[in-house]
């Protein structure tokens, strides 16, 4: 009795593993949305500080720089003051559509001379 159901837990576990993992479209949309306002609000806060000054600026690395946080925080108010200068509202940034955006960044290794 204890083999069979050691036998169907390993096979359950083996085919949720094989199941195609799926993102929704609307996560990418909602992580886009929310870096345009977090920059946005980047953005006029450093135009206020120098009105007299070009500024350039690059929401998505700070975004993904403090995403990681948003795991290890455990005082509700502070995660809540992160996903609100981010404007994260219910997206989880360390999810897949995240990581798959983030991955899309990155360079491929460099080719192996021949």
């Amino acid at each position: 009795m204890k083999t069979k159901f050691a036998i169907a837990l390993l096979f359950a576990i083996n085919a949720a593993s094989l199941l195609p993992q799926t993102i929704p479209d609307h996560e990418f949309s909602e992580i886009i949305a929310s870096n345009e306002l977090f920059g946005r609000k980047l953005l006029r806060e450093l135009h206020a500080a120098a009105p007299d000054k070009n500024v350039v600026i690059s929401p998505l690395p700070v975004s993904f720089a403090f995403a990681p946080l948003t795991e290890a925080i455990v005082d509700s108010e502070t995660l809540g003051q992160i996903n609100s200068a981010f404007e994260w509202r219910d997206i989880a940034m360390n999810r897949g559509a995240a990581r798959l955006l983030s991955a899309a960044f990155k360079q491929p290794p460099p080719a192996r001379p021949r």
